[in-house]
């Protein structure tokens, strides 16, 4: 497990997947990703591990972490919950779900409730569907609210975050009325980063439906809206891959993927 520091409000997550080491730095206080103001009370965050259970040394990765605890010791896969509970029955490596209702999945260590997206076009839920980033309730200035109806769905009428959110809302997913975009951290937190690209780097055997092969600039496309508005530049906002398990600062007015969740506190 990870906890946010709440001392320096700077979150130092390193995660090492079969071809990369990410870094990710999360400012969450001083006006940064969807704050206005300047200051933040946080409380601390419990995260997931990072689903890495192979070591590396100078020479090679994808080893067995015996073979390298000497000369390279203290590694992602040496530490953690993907260690000390390493139980498939549950979720890959140290990850812990629970099927709760049809549509839904209960990450039992971070309590957060995730949706579950369905092949089915017609459906609300639809892996296909796209929206663009929209939310008239934010203090920003009229243009960097996002946009209303950018992107490609089967239903609510308005492809934009702001409308799927009431949409499922209103439609009680598992008996839910609170679900929510997820923050960066959030999304973050169910990427399995053993996968290698283009994953799906999520567990499918609880997230289903979680691929999308279609080709948006040169890649796959499988970006999933944060609820954060980036600092600085609050025309874009932060979105997380299922592909590459990266994250970056997308134009709001891009139709994306999103996946809603509820519980915690952002």
């Amino acid at each position: 497990m990870k906890y946010l520091n709440q001392q320096t409000n700077v979150s130092v997550i390193v995660k090492r997947s079969a071809s990369a080491v990410f870094l990710s730095l999360a400012l969450v206080a001083c006006g940064s990703d969807d704050s206005n103001t300047s200051s933040a009370t946080i409380a601390p965050v419990v995260m997931n591990d990072t689903g890495v259970t192979l070591c590396a040394d100078q020479l090679d990765e994808g080893l067995v972490c015996a073979t390298t605890s000497a000369t390279h010791p203290r590694q992602d896969a040496d530490l953690g919950r993907d260690v000390t509970d390493n139980n498939a029955s549950d979720g890959a490596a140290g990850f812990n779900f629970t099927i709760s209702g049809s549509g839904c999945v209960t990450d039992n260590i971070t309590g957060l409730v995730w949706e579950v997206k369905t092949a089915d076009t017609s459906n609300l839920r639809a892996n296909t569907n796209t929206y663009s980033w929209y939310d008239s309730n934010r203090a920003y200035a009229a243009d960097d609210n996002g946009l209303e109806n950018g992107g490609t769905c089967s239903a609510p009428a308005s492809c934009d975050t702001a409308a799927y959110v009431a949409a499922i809302n209103q439609s009680a997913l598992c008996e839910f009325t609170d679900w929510r975009l997820p923050s960066r951290a959030e999304l973050q937190s169910i990427v399995d980063y053993s996968q290698d690209e283009p994953g799906p780097m999520i567990d499918s055997n609880y997230f289903s439906n979680a691929h999308n092969t279609d080709n948006v600039h040169g890649l796959h496309r499988d970006w999933y809206w944060s609820s954060q508005t980036a600092a600085g530049y609050a025309k874009y906002a932060w979105a997380v891959s299922f592909n590459t398990g990266g994250d970056t600062q997308m134009a709001k007015h891009t139709p994306q993927l999103i996946r809603l969740v509820r519980g915690g506190s952002q």
